[in-house]
Parts: C-alpha cells; sequence; structure tokens
C-alpha cells in the first residue's frame, strides 16, 4: 500500500482550470470547437463542438495528450440532436479536432 501512496504523491499536478482555448476552427469550414479544463488530480477535458452547416451527421475525430504527453486518437460520431460535447478523461490538452461528413 505506501509504494502506491508514494507514486500518487510524486505524480505531476496541474492546478489550473477554466479555458484553455478559443474557438478554433476544424478542416470543416462550418464547425469550430472549444475546449476547457477541469485540472483535478485527474484532468477532464470538455470539447464542444458548434457546426452551422445543415449536413446531418459527422464523424469527430478529437486528438488530445494525456498528463504523461501521450498522444491519443478519439472519434465520436455527433448526429443531430445529439450532445455537441464530449468530456474526455484524463485529457491534459486538445491539440485539434478534425470532421468527416457523410
Amino acid at each position: 500500500m505506501l509504494p502506491i501512496l508514494a507514486i500518487l504523491a510524486i505524480l505531476p499536478m496541474t492546478h489550473h482550470a477554466g479555458p484553455t482555448g478559443e474557438w478554433t476552427p476544424t478542416n470543416d469550414p462550418s464547425v469550430h470547437y472549444h475546449w476547457t479544463l477541469d485540472a483535478s488530480w485527474r484532468p477532464v477535458c470538455n470539447v464542444q463542438v458548434m457546426d452551422t452547416s445543415s449536413s446531418p451527421q459527422k464523424q469527430v475525430s478529437i486528438s488530445y495528450r494525456n498528463r504523461l504527453g501521450f498522444h491519443i486518437n478519439l472519434s465520436v460520431r455527433m448526429n443531430p440532436g445529439d450532445p455537441q460535447e464530449r468530456v474526455i478523461a484524463g485529457c491534459a490538452m486538445v491539440e485539434r479536432v478534425e470532421i468527416a461528413r457523410r
């Protein structure tokens, strides 16, 4: 038990919260995204997508880094009526968001 507590004590911690990104364009000119970071001991990113297109379905690829710096890609489908945001546990920074239409 003690080694686990020692490891948790030395893990880097981030102490800022709130907006960390402005509304940013994607590869699709009608879609912008914004992300915020809740920097607790296990950081969480909230990625919001704003789509002004009338095209109904889109595949959203989110490229982010975890707190250890590893690059991770996540793809989700966002249909009309679905929440246009995703919460990503373990995320420390969103690098980019790309859109694919059907």
